[in-house]
């Protein structure tokens, strides 16, 4: 089995040179991989669920179309690479991955600006925030390698929330007050292309985990902010 999570992080400014290390790190990392690869092999390549693009309310599964964005467009060419594989004979899982929270990463920035008071709703708060719990992203991985489920995955909770919501949460389960707001033009100046990942979002459903009989560990947001949060008090 071989699990392919390379590529360099997002959350960042998207200038050209960014945009390029964006794609490239995955891409080349990807052709790498599956050159290596022999027949029978289980490859479990990681993917993003900004492969749908941004589309509003509406629910995504994994039946639904891809965007035309950058990131989307990214997640096609990654995908593209990572299906290569089959040709050679080897079993393919892609997991599109929503926002992990764990400790660490995007959990620990948010913690960061809310522990600085300063916390609060980005744009008009309605976008939607899909996530797993880095708990119940190491059981399903674990059960898509024992299986050798094949095919593609979203691996997100089944109840996304919007950002007024994880922004109500999140102030919740710290303690501290949420009355500052990011207005969208001052997000928009300041992260550029990067600021239509925090003010658009997706509203992303693990359709076929489900249908597996998966049972998240962490459902609901509020439950996994209190497990990853409980060392904070």
């Amino acid at each position: 089995v071989v699990i392919n999570l390379a590529g360099a992080t997002i959350a960042r400014p998207w200038q050209e040179s960014v945009k390029k290390e964006i794609l490239e790190s995955r891409i080349q990392t990807t052709k790498n991989i599956v050159e290596a690869l022999k027949e029978n092999q289980f490859l479990i390549s990681a993917s993003a669920i900004g492969y749908y693009g941004f589309h509003g309310n509406e629910i995504l599964d994994e039946e639904s179309s891809p965007g035309n964005d950058f990131l989307a467009n990214v997640a096609k060419s990654w995908e593209f690479e990572t299906k290569k594989a089959e040709e050679k004979g080897v079993k393919v899982c892609i997991p599109r991955l929503g926002v992990v929270l764990g400790h660490g990463g995007a959990l620990e920035n948010m913690v960061k600006i809310f522990s600085w008071m300063i916390g609060g709703k980005s744009g008009s708060g309605e976008q939607w925030f899909s996530w797993i719990h880095i708990a119940d992203l190491m059981e399903i991985y674990s059960i898509l390698i024992s299986k050798e489920y094949k095919g593609i995955y979203n691996v997100c909770s089944p109840n996304p929330v919007q950002n007024a919501e994880l922004t109500k949460e999140l102030a919740k389960a710290l303690k501290v007050p949420s009355i500052f707001s990011a207005p969208s033009f001052a997000l928009k100046l300041v992260l550029g292309e990067f600021s239509s990942i925090v003010l658009e979002g997706q509203r992303v459903f693990p359709k076929k985990l489900l249908e597996l009989g998966y049972k998240f560990k962490y459902p609901s947001l509020k439950e996994a902010l209190a497990d990853l949060l409980s060392d904070k008090f």
